[in-house]
């Protein structure tokens, strides 16, 4: 008996991916328009971001992540996206980021949110640019397991916050995220304004 041929899993090019409601609910909370500039997205994994960047009219984004092969193939053939993968956020420079950035969004694990945001400091930035970030406390204070107690979450917040307002972005406001994470993780998301140049 012959056996079914197996065919390779695919993801519909419409199909959402988890993290385009988080920062979908960023974009329209903190009112931060992206029509026309250039985006960076830190992070990028499969293009969750990236494509709520493009439908929000992003020119162009760099899609950066450690990973390899999980940029979704419409992602990877649309001549707006840049595919950086298998990049390390540390080695970004303005030989890698051509252009000057209007807005990094940032989406890590195994490290914290400030500590990603620290090592941009090669990119040139636009002045009054715009950052999004996503707060993973269990990233953030190196836990064990996923935090559900709101005291943990809002101290992760703090430090969150400090570290990037150390690298010169001022944060100006904070909102849970509408998507739990990995492991019912509750997550927040950040919007800070560069308020010094970096590079």
């Amino acid at each position: 008996m012959k056996k079914p041929q197996q065919r390779p899993l695919t993801v519909p090019a419409r199909a959402p991916l988890r993290g385009e409601a988080k920062l979908q609910a960023a974009l329209d909370s903190f009112a931060v328009d992206v029509g026309g500039r250039v985006a960076l997205d830190v992070g990028a994994s499969a293009g969750g971001f990236t494509r709520v960047l493009l439908r929000a009219g992003a020119a162009r984004v760099y899609a950066v992540d450690v990973g390899h092969g999980q940029l979704l193939g419409s992602l990877r053939q649309d001549p707006r996206v840049v595919n950086l993968e298998a990049t390390n956020v540390s080695v970004l420079d303005e030989s890698i980021i051509r252009d000057v950035v209007d807005v990094v969004v940032v989406d890590v694990s195994y490290m914290a949110l400030a500590s990603a945001v620290a090592q941009l400091d090669r990119v040139r930035f636009a002045p009054g640019a715009d950052l999004i970030g996503l707060v993973k406390p269990m990233f953030e204070l190196r836990l064990a397991t996923a935090p559900v107690d709101r005291a943990v979450v809002e101290d992760a917040a703090r430090r969150a916050r400090a570290g990037i307002e150390a690298s010169g972005w001022t944060v100006l406001r904070a909102i849970d995220s509408p998507v739990r994470g990995g492991r019912g993780a509750v997550e927040m998301l950040l919007h800070a304004r560069l308020s010094s140049p970096i590079a």
